[in-house]
């Protein structure tokens, strides 16, 4: 049993390191029209550019995880409400039911604490913004290289985000 379970979460990580990694070299394979370099305010511009994609990226992540995890609430839901109408009291039917109120269960805990980590990371993500705009006070380049930061964190949520949610 261990053995099948071991040989299920090597399946599961390979998914998830794909999903994370289609998302991750989509963003860095995309070509920018502003990516031949030039001036400072070539380069601040195109950091913007650049940040907008990444985070449209991660917002489409983000929706589809929301979009996936409402279905099966949705669906259990639907099938749950089908088994309870029955008037079957064998014990197979009473496991699906219990089985589905617990899979609408995790699923319900599932969202809100992706939703929740979500609102908490966008705070972190202005904390650190501020940061990087404090640390290059002055200089020329300070939007871009705030605008990098950003998009580094942006990556890295897509990561965990991918990690949080299999289905992909």
């Amino acid at each position: 049993m261990k053995l099948i379970a071991f040989f299920l979460f090597l399946i599961l990580a390979n998914f998830s390191s794909y999903s994370q990694t289609h998302t991750i070299e989509k963003f860095k394979s995309h070509k920018f029209p502003c990516d031949s370099g030039g001036t400072t305010l070539e380069f601040n511009l195109c950091t913007r550019v650049k940040l907008e994609y990444a985070d449209s990226l991660l917002n489409a992540i983000y929706r589809k995880i929301i979009r996936s995890i409402n279905k099966e609430i949705i669906n259990d839901e639907k099938e749950l409400k089908i088994k309870q109408s029955k008037k079957i009291d064998s014990l197979k039917n009473v496991d699906t039911i219990q089985f589905l109120a617990k899979e609408i269960d995790y699923n319900k805990r599932l969202k809100m604490g992706i939703i929740q980590s979500q609102k908490e990371w966008i705070k972190v993500r202005d904390l650190n913004s501020k940061v990087i705009s404090i640390t290059c006070e002055g200089g020329h380049a300070c939007v871009g290289i705030d605008n990098l930061a950003e998009m580094d964190d942006i990556l890295e949520r897509i990561k965990k985000l991918q990690s949080f949610y299999f289905d992909l």
